[in-house]
């Protein structure tokens, strides 16, 4: 990690549109989520990019630059903490008075997000996956998504065989002050990591010939 192509760069070098910057979207799916939008804030990122069958990652994440600036006011903010300056707002709350004011949030929700055709018999983890931050009123942490992709030759009874994905996926969280705190060469946002097994998988569906239902009623019988 510590390096990356901006969204700008991304679309020259795929030459099609690789990205969609949209306004954002209060889908049904994202309101039942708890990520409607709030005031117009936000957006809706759509596109595709083309990408070789071995390992990679992409990700959506602040710049280093940004980042650089906003993890020294939370180790400020931090270190207001640990010497007692706050104030607290019940016995029940652990939430404090804050004194950088932290205008990124990384919360997210992914309505869709696929690698081809997807295995029709297995669901698609990497849809509908939200991940909200509000860690004391601040809201920024990394989302790490770790994708196994299985090639797949699916063949359905009678019809031609299609190439699909079957996808499984693990997910780790980090909070935006702890990247601050050590140091780390990321930032916060989304970052996919995805993986391809080197084996392909063929399924076949065939239904039994009329021959052979007969001759296991007969055996029945």
């Amino acid at each position: 990690g510590g390096w990356g192509y901006t969204s700008d760069e991304i679309e020259n070098i795929h030459e099609l549109k690789s990205r969609l910057v949209k306004s954002p979207t209060n889908s049904k799916d994202a309101v039942e989520a708890g990520m409607g939008t709030f005031g117009g804030q936000g957006c809706t990122i759509q596109g595709s990019l083309y990408v070789e069958k071995v390992a990679g990652s992409f990700g959506v994440q602040l710049s280093s630059i940004t980042w650089r600036s906003v993890s020294d006011l939370l180790l400020i903010d931090n270190l207001s903490s640990m010497v007692g300056v706050g104030e607290e707002l019940g016995p029940n709350n652990r939430k404090r008075k804050h004194f950088v004011d932290i205008k990124h949030n990384s919360s997210h929700f992914i309505h869709y997000m696929d690698f081809g055709n997807n295995f029709p018999h297995t669901p698609n983890p990497l849809q509908k996956t939200r991940s909200v931050y509000d860690d004391n009123d601040i809201p920024l942490g990394l989302s790490v998504y770790y994708v196994k992709l299985v090639p797949t030759r699916y063949k359905k009874s009678l019809s031609a065989a299609i190439d699909t994905i079957q996808v499984s996926m693990a997910e780790h969280n980090v909070r935006g002050a702890v990247i601050a705190m050590t140091r780390s060469r990321q930032t916060p946002g989304i970052s996919v990591s995805y993986d391809f097994s080197p084996l392909e998988v063929h399924h076949t569906e065939q239904r039994e010939g009329i021959l052979s239902f007969i001759a296991s009623l007969t055996s029945i019988v």
